[in-house]
């Protein structure tokens, strides 16, 4: 898109038209007008979180880190190399099943471990046993 001068700017939102009056200000007054919304949100009662914090967090719900059962936080993938594991495959039988690398299941692995706050193979058998995730 080309302006009224010459240049060049990227079409889409503009960020100053998105952003209201107080906020406005506040961007331009720098950090003491940012200091500013954030102990007025406050005062008001309602919370304050940066942007910085909000989005992380947000995601975070979405993915669903919120969930009841460690083994509802895994994607679709993660939980099929989990019930493999759990069912004693070891990592060169789960990729000929799914099709991938050693590598690639190995990482998954990685993740399923740490979603799940778990050591080691044992850990998982023993949580899906318990879970009566296996037969």
């Amino acid at each position: 898109m080309t302006t009224s001068n010459g240049s060049r700017r990227r079409a889409g939102r503009n960020p100053r038209r998105s952003l209201t009056p107080r906020r406005r200000h506040a961007s331009r007054a720098g950090a003491s007008g940012y200091i500013h919304v954030a102990i007025e949100r406050v005062a008001l009662g309602r919370i304050y979180c940066s942007e910085a914090v909000a989005d992380p967090l947000a995601n975070e719900i979405v993915r669903g880190c919120d969930a009841a059962w460690p083994h509802e936080r895994l994607s679709t993938r993660e939980f099929e190399v989990f019930h493999l594991i759990a069912m004693g495959r070891n990592l060169t039988d789960i990729g000929q099943t799914l099709n991938v690398s050693v590598k690639t299941v190995s990482a998954y692995r990685a993740r399923i471990l740490e979603k799940m706050g778990s050591r080691s193979n044992a850990d998982i058998v023993t949580y899906a046993v318990h879970n009566q995730l296996i037969d």
